[in-house]
């Protein structure tokens, strides 16, 4: 009697790249950074959100035409702050815990096709809960961001290297306290536990900052608190405007004080004041 072995293939899950993007008549960015971002996807199973808060510029009406994978959502104002908008639109993903979150601002554009690629892959690493980026100011070799310091002079977060010219040490991948969230990558899983006592009752960023330093919480709850590196990934680079909404309407200056309090009461016994060391070219290198 013969015998005879039936193989079932388990069919594996496709580990998905949500990304968060939120904008204010911001349409002409969109469509910049919708061209330089689609080629940098190829290849990778993603969902693009964005959040039109109260847009008056067909915002709407345009994305709505893009593709299935791009998901636009009329929000009636321009009320919540960067976190609430995140948690928003992360609400919207129904992520499982090991897809890739990537956080990106309307006025960035993707340097060439592999940068996100090489985030993801050092997301990957299990010891790794954030991955950030290096930032150029638009169309120029002038770095905007390579990391997060906290300078021991004013005791608050500041992006490192910033209106420097770019070279070879720009492009180290490190491990930093803090990255920017104009571009950075975590997992949904981390995401989740973040913060967890937001009056939305939804996980992630804390709703109580007001458009500045709501990253650096972000990034200092997954390092200190979930015990998780930050990593700032030195060849994935991005160009950003920096702030081009803010500028048009500058909320975050009217709470920089109560954001930077709010931050060093909840990390102050945690943060080190590192301003300089980064510029070693050995200095906490990542692998």
């Amino acid at each position: 009697k013969a015998n005879y072995c039936f193989y079932v293939r388990a069919k594996v899950r496709v580990v998905m790249l949500h990304i968060l993007t939120l904008s204010w008549n911001g349409l002409d960015k969109l469509a910049k950074l919708k061209e330089s971002l689609m080629p940098a996807l190829k290849g990778i199973e993603s969902i693009w959100y964005i959040k039109s808060n109260g847009c008056t510029d067909g915002t709407v009406e345009e994305v709505s035409t893009w593709g299935e994978n791009i998901k636009v959502f009329a929000y009636p104002n321009n009320n919540q702050n960067f976190s609430q908008g995140m948690n928003y639109l992360f609400d919207k993903t129904n992520a499982k815990d090991d897809d890739f979150i990537l956080f990106l601002n309307n006025d960035v554009q993707v340097k060439d096709i592999n940068s996100i690629k090489n985030m993801i892959s050092i997301m990957k690493d299990p010891t790794v809960g954030i991955v950030g980026c290096r930032l150029l100011f638009s169309d120029t070799d002038i770095i905007q961001h390579a990391g997060v310091v906290f300078d021991p002079n004013s005791k608050g977060p500041m992006n490192f290297r910033n209106k420097e010219k770019d070279d070879s040490t720009a492009t180290k991948n490190r491990v930093f306290q803090a990255v920017t969230a104009a571009c950075c990558l975590t997992k949904a899983s981390i995401y989740k536990q973040a913060c967890t006592d937001n009056a939305s009752g939804i996980g992630g960023m804390d709703e109580k900052y007001h458009w500045s330093f709501d990253d650096v919480d972000f990034c200092l709850a997954v390092n200190y608190a979930l015990k998780k590196k930050v990593v700032y990934c030195g060849n994935a680079t991005f160009f950003h405007e920096e702030s081009a909404t803010l500028k048009k309407k500058p909320t975050n200056k009217m709470f920089m004080k109560d954001n930077l309090t709010r931050l060093k009461n909840k990390w102050g016994n945690h943060i080190v004041y590192d301003k300089g060391n980064y510029v070693s070219t050995t200095y906490k290198l990542y692998k």
